[in-house]
């Protein structure tokens, strides 16, 4: 009788301390931009589905955001109102959201807010999505905070250009060698990869969490594009036929013999096309440079909105908010690219001026040698291109 007494009191020792380990959950209802309601009740509902399935935490009543706000918030914004509402509340994780509009789509941002600090997730869906495909979606964004570090995807590729599909669905394509996937939710997924001549490789992992994964991408079979050559009479054509034999003593055409001094038309095909990529290149980076003030004009407005959240940040894209860290990020990629446009279409423009040189400002003959007068060369135009470190062009020269 005491050896079971005493092993039954030390049963409820073991099994109290890792019940009492879960956390408590509450799911505040996702607020939503005019038009939205509904897609933020039905994400609203997964969550509270999710939050009495999951085994790390205690779901407790669900409730709106809304109201919480208007109960327990009066000046205070965001994180400080979320503290004070999940004190209000007693419990140790509060679930909650937006719905906003993006373009003809919704984004839908998770926010799970936790001992003071907050994480957030987003995606961006079609309001009329199955209700499969949305479950699908917030479970990724459900498991990539309750499963801790994400797993890191390195894939080798043997050529640019190849589609990357995970899970049926086309995240990117490829450069050549290697590409990085830094965030992938751990659990069970299907690579597939397709190249331009439409070669398949599929590859099946299961990602654990902060593990990295190398794959290789190795495409089987080869495709010909040879065409074999024509056959008449089941003989072959000859490649190099045989001279030409004159019939009804009709006289052999002459070919007409190149004119002297005569400009090659790809010079100043390559000179066009060079141009106008170049004018291209500019007139993109301009636009991306324009949209670059844009954000800073965003940025501006999201610092006078909530001043306290950024007092004494020197950088305030270090720790943002989640509508801060859209700005800043696509801020940033917008600046990035407007370098490169800037830089590609400064690149190849000076190399247009070679092609310009060469298609229709080149003179026949040496640039070595004795220059001789003769009146007869009066007026022409020499052309010399110019490349420096920091600059090019070309210089302009005659005789008189």
């Amino acid at each position: 009788m005491f050896r079971t007494l005493l092993t039954f009191i030390f049963t409820i020792s073991l099994v109290f301390p890792a019940a009492a380990q879960k956390k408590t959950l509450t799911v505040l209802g996702l607020e939503s931009d005019p038009g939205l309601e509904k897609v933020a009740k039905k994400v609203t509902g997964i969550l509270n589905g999710f939050a009495k399935s999951e085994s790390k935490v205690t779901a407790q009543t669900p409730r709106e955001l809304e109201e919480m706000k208007l109960l327990h918030c009066e000046e205070e914004k965001d994180q400080k109102c979320l503290e004070k509402i999940r004190k209000e509340l007693k419990t140790q994780i509060i679930v909650t959201g937006k719905v906003s509009k993006q373009k003809t789509k919704a984004k839908i941002t998770l926010f799970f807010f936790a001992d003071g600090a907050m994480k957030y997730f987003n995606t961006i869906i079609s309001p009329k999505a199955s209700d499969s495909k949305f479950s699908s979606e917030i479970k990724k964004m459900w498991q990539g905070y309750f499963a801790g570090n994400p797993a890191k995807v390195k894939i080798m590729s043997p050529e640019g250009g190849v589609s990357i599909y995970i899970n049926g669905q086309l995240v990117f394509q490829t450069m050549p060698g290697e590409n990085l996937i830094p965030q992938l939710t751990p659990g069970t997924h299907e690579i597939k990869a397709v190249s331009k001549s439409g070669k398949t490789w599929i590859q099946k992992i299961t990602a654990k969490p902060g593990q990295e994964i190398s794959l290789q991408i190795k495409f089987s079979g080869k495709i010909d594009n040879v065409t074999p050559p024509v056959k008449v009479d089941n003989k072959p054509v000859d490649k190099k036929p045989d001279a030409v034999k004159i019939t009804d003593n009709k006289p052999p055409v002459k070919e007409e013999p190149a004119k002297p001094g005569k400009k090659p038309n790809y010079w100043r095909w390559a000179f066009w096309g060079t141009a106008g990529t170049a004018v291209v290149l500019m007139a993109a980076g301009t636009y991306t440079g324009m949209q670059v003030l844009k954000y800073e004009d965003d940025k501006n407005a999201e610092l006078e909105k909530n001043p306290s959240l950024y007092a004494g940040q020197s950088d305030v894209c270090k720790n943002p908010t989640p509508e801060m860290k859209d700005i800043c990020d696509s801020g940033k990629s917008m600046a990035t690219t407007t370098n490169i446009l800037f830089g590609a279409g400064i690149a190849i423009g000076v190399i247009s001026t070679y092609f310009l040189y060469k298609g229709y400002l080149s003179t026949s003959g040496s640039a070595e040698g004795t220059v001789q007068d003769n009146p007869g060369n009066s007026g022409n135009v020499t052309v010399f291109p110019w490349v420096s470190p920091g600059a090019g062009g070309i210089s302009f020269g005659t005789r008189f």
